[in-house]
């Protein structure tokens, strides 16, 4: 048994290292190659796409503490004796990465890696692949299947592609090429789409608008409805062009941070200075909010927005809201059967809402938000925002509202029932079918609907007590201070109250497995969403807590049996 056991730890070692020599010759082979641009020869002087590793000891860590939180220290185990065994001759504290550079039109990779002693490894692989050759200028090359492998030595490091010219014009140290990814995040990637030819760039967003039209051109062969299909949203496909020309670096980043107990990924991109997306992106600035009291850490989950919108943007939200009511009408025409005075009504109401969503977007920003509240076993939601012309938006609610007067299953709204800090509440409920006991249990027999509005805010919000909800953020936000620095927009989400309200809701073996996995680790219960102000680019943080990965684990475990609902 033990002699098995070293004879595939053996194998083990010399597996990764082929791994790793071979990885850039493989992926080549694999890859699609795209054409030869006549105006891209040569080799790019910027890497096209450049991703890191920490170093292989850090990966080991956050891997160790990914499996164990997660309820399956056995991979973590599992990983430390191969990579033990793969990653003799490397020196595993320091990091590695791959560079992509454009050669002849044609993307080369590159991959570097610390090793002291190369020839050591490679008598190692001979094996494998046969003793390697050294070149005139000491490169040192090796056949890997039907690939050639080229090696080059130089310090400490090892660099490896299967193009020689890819590893013309070395540093002296190439952790400078990871441009400072290995000291941000454990794991990065950054791809420079200024690199990539223009001709290929724009071929996706072609892809893309061919796409739609084949969508389209489907529905009218299969005869969907009598109306037609409404065409591909120019908007979308100009913002995908727009990105496509003037983006510069687009960034992932993976951080695993045992110490803070949390999991994060940023993503981000940046545009050409002086572009018009740099200009869009500038054009987004925080503005002081008058929905502060939505940000609430204790709500079981909340969501918040607070910045200007430039012309750019507005153009394309303008479009965007023009192009998604024309296909909102024609979805209503295809599936819905209505007499001729049903659809006067809606070709009436639809133009009024297109003119109070466009004067929204013309009054250049986005202030809002919306939380969640589980407290004392009452679910309760609140939505509110920053509007123009808000009792025009009131009284188009009443308008559609009476449309359904006498209809017990629509909303029954009593206008016009109260007021608070300048905004008139309009009270409603909405009746639930009986034999839910579910629904019951949240809710009774009935919904309680409210709506608050004014001149220049809006609120919308269901639940028990939602008065009290509403009055609670108001009050919040009038004592918060509105010039403090905020997010873009943010979101958190804390699992530990959505959990005890699902098994106050119902009670069974999962619920009660997942509320008990995640009151072990209560103070680690989040998962948050931000969006900080980026110079020239947008910048998206998601994170989530390692007491949600536990529950994420537990869930995964009992997936494997038959789990009770």
């Amino acid at each position: 048994m033990f002699s098995l056991f070293n004879h595939g730890i053996g194998c083990a070692r010399r597996t990764i290292l082929v791994g790793l020599l071979s990885v850039v010759a493989v992926a080549s082979a694999d890859a699609v190659a795209p054409q030869t641009d006549p105006g891209q020869g040569g080799v790019s002087e910027e890497p096209v796409v450049v991703v890191s590793l920490a170093s292989l000891d850090g990966l080991l860590r956050d891997v160790n503490h990914l499996s164990t939180i997660s309820g399956m220290p056995q991979a973590g185990a599992m990983l430390n004796i191969y990579v033990g065994a793969y990653s003799q001759g490397i020196d595993r504290s320091q990091p590695l990465g791959v560079i992509v550079r454009m050669i002849d039109g044609v993307p080369a990779p590159m991959l570097f890696l610390a090793i002291s002693d190369v020839k050591a490894v490679l008598k190692r692989l001979e094996p494998q692949f046969g003793p390697a050759d050294s070149l005139d200028d000491g490169t040192m090359v090796m056949q890997a299947g039907p690939n050639l492998i080229y090696i080059r030595d130089q310090g400490d490091w090892a660099y490896v592609a299967n193009d020689r010219a890819a590893l013309a014009d070395l540093p002296a140290d190439p952790k400078s090429l990871l441009q400072d990814m290995h000291l941000d995040h454990d794991i990065g990637i950054r791809a420079n789409l200024q690199q990539i030819p223009e001709p290929m760039r724009m071929g996706l967003v072609a892809q893309m608008r061919q796409a739609f039209d084949d969508a389209v051109k489907r529905m009218q062969e299969r005869g969907e409805g009598n109306a037609q299909p409404a065409p591909p949203n120019e908007a979308v496909i100009k913002q995908m062009e727009l990105l496509m020309r003037d983006s510069e670096y687009i960034t992932v980043g993976i951080s695993i941070d045992a110490e803070s107990n949390q999991i994060s990924v940023d993503a981000s991109g940046t545009a050409l200075e002086g572009s018009s997306l740099a200009q869009m992106y500038n054009d987004r600035k925080s503005v002081p909010t008058e929905f502060a009291g939505l940000i609430r850490p204790t709500a079981t989950a909340y969501t918040h927005a607070a910045a200007t919108m430039g012309s750019q943007e507005q153009e394309v939200s303008l479009q965007s809201i023009d192009q998604s009511l024309k296909q909102l009408r024609t979805v209503i025409g295809q599936y819905v059967e209505l007499s001729d005075s049903d659809n006067a009504k809606i070709d009436a109401y639809l133009p009024r809402a297109k003119e109070l969503l466009t004067a929204n977007v013309k009054m250049g920003k986005l202030n809002g938000g919306a939380v969640v509240m589980t407290d004392q076993n009452e679910l309760r939601v609140l939505v509110g925002g920053a509007v123009t012309e808000g009792k025009k938006i009131e009284q188009l609610a009443k308008d559609i509202l009476a449309e359904f007067d006498g209809n017990p299953d629509a909303p029954q709204f009593k206008f016009n029932d109260g007021s608070y800090a300048g905004l008139t509440l309009h009270h409603g409920t909405v009746d639930l079918p009986a034999g839910n006991n579910e629904l019951s249990k949240m809710f009774g027999s009935s919904i309680p609907l409210l709506i608050a509005t004014s001149e220049d805010r809006i609120y919308i919000g269901a639940g028990k007590d939602i008065d009290g909800l509403l009055k609670e953020t108001i009050d919040g936000s009038a004592n918060a201070d509105a010039n403090q620095s905020q997010a873009l927009s943010q979101a958190t989400i804390s699992l530990l109250p959505a959990l005890q309200y699902a098994y106050w809701v119902s009670e069974n073996s999962i619920t009660d497995m997942l509320l008990k996995t995640m009151q072990n680790n209560p103070e680690h219960d989040k998962v948050r969403i931000v969006q900080p102000i980026e110079p020239n680019g947008q910048r998206l943080r998601f994170s989530i807590d390692d007491g949600v990965l536990q529950v994420i684990g537990a869930a995964a475990q009992a997936g494997k049996g038959r789990p009770e609902f």
